[in-house]
């Protein structure tokens, strides 16, 4: 027994040395080290495989919409009709795109085309113009426009279109050909696309506007030489968002072409397929949606470049 407590207190003894204190403390701490990092492991391995999980669930509930919505447009009319339910189309059939095509594709393609084109255009000369008319402004009357511009960002869209509705009518824009003036006004102005612009304004040094004065350049050379290098991001910018957020307008022209023969793509698909007053072919709606997607979807393929270039350049 003494020789027990001999050992324990030459133990004692030896711990309570400086050296040792100072050593069972620093062994202590790396093992609670050890202990945090592999806790710290396991957790970072359960996280990642957790976002994996998130981004397989999602991507699943993204993907397989527009994949069902591409094998059902190659449905036959029968299989359509049919009360079977199918993901795979057994008899693979371009019926439904000729069905679709011939049921007023070309119409709805080139009034899109014609209302793409005056909204990008019209917006261009609008908001460039607005644009450099909101760097002339003081600095705190222009946060006043920017805070008029973020309340108005926040007003419901279902608010808005009531009021252009009713102006439309005041305006007989309504009805005939008159609804393509409804069309396009309403998509004229853009506050993120204004905002862009004043940010490509204010980033023109004013050395260069002195010397432009001092040179006394005409207004045309001075677009040329000094702005226009300025707003070729923020050009190219505007029509990329024109086209893509005027092809996907949905709820506008289904209000003000409600009736119309007049008919843009975003809702020409939902009416292909009719052969009846009580019959819509689903799978002829399906490839009439796929047909209108075209269109955005080649122009980004082919500009698919360009927008990356200046979405680095943005983000840089």
């Amino acid at each position: 027994m003494f020789e027990n407590l001999n050992s324990w207190s030459k133990k004692i003894k030896n711990n309570l040395k400086p050296e040792n204190i100072k050593n069972n403390i620093s062994n202590s701490y790396n093992n609670l080290l050890n202990y945090i990092k592999s806790y710290r492991f396991h957790y970072t391995q359960l996280f990642t495989l957790l976002k994996i999980l998130i981004i397989i669930v999602v991507s699943i509930f993204v993907i397989f919409p527009i994949y069902y919505l591409i094998a059902f447009s190659f449905f036959t009319n029968a299989q359509a009709t049919s009360n079977e339910a199918s993901f795979v189309s057994n008899n693979f059939s371009f019926d439904a795109y000729i069905q679709a095509f011939n049921n007023g594709y070309l119409s709805a393609f080139l009034y899109s085309f014609i209302f793409v084109a005056i909204v990008v255009f019209l917006r261009l000369i609008i908001l460039i113009l607005g644009a450099y008319g909101l760097t002339l402004l003081s600095k705190k009357i222009r946060n006043i426009v920017f805070t008029f511009f973020i309340v108005f960002a926040s007003i419901p869209e279902i608010t808005l279109h009531i009021g252009f509705l009713y102006q439309a009518t005041e305006f007989n824009w309504s009805t005939g050909m008159n609804v393509l003036n409804a069309l396009i006004f309403p998509n004229l102005f853009s506050i993120f696309i204004t905002l862009i612009f004043v940010q490509a304004f204010q980033s023109i040094e004013a050395q260069k506007k002195a010397m432009a004065k001092l040179d006394n350049l005409s207004w045309f050379n001075r677009i040329r030489v000094i702005y226009l290098p300025n707003l070729k991001s923020s050009i190219w910018i505007s029509i990329f968002f024109s086209i893509i957020f005027s092809l996907n307008s949905f709820i506008w022209p289904s209000i003000i072409l409600a009736g119309s023969e007049v008919k843009v793509l975003a809702i020409w698909f939902r009416l292909s397929g009719s052969i009846s007053a009580n019959l819509n072919l689903q799978n002829v709606v399906a490839a009439g949606a796929v047909l209108s997607l075209l269109p955005i979807v080649i122009f980004y393929f082919v500009f698919s470049k360009k927008i990356n270039k200046i979405s680095a350049t943005i983000a840089n």
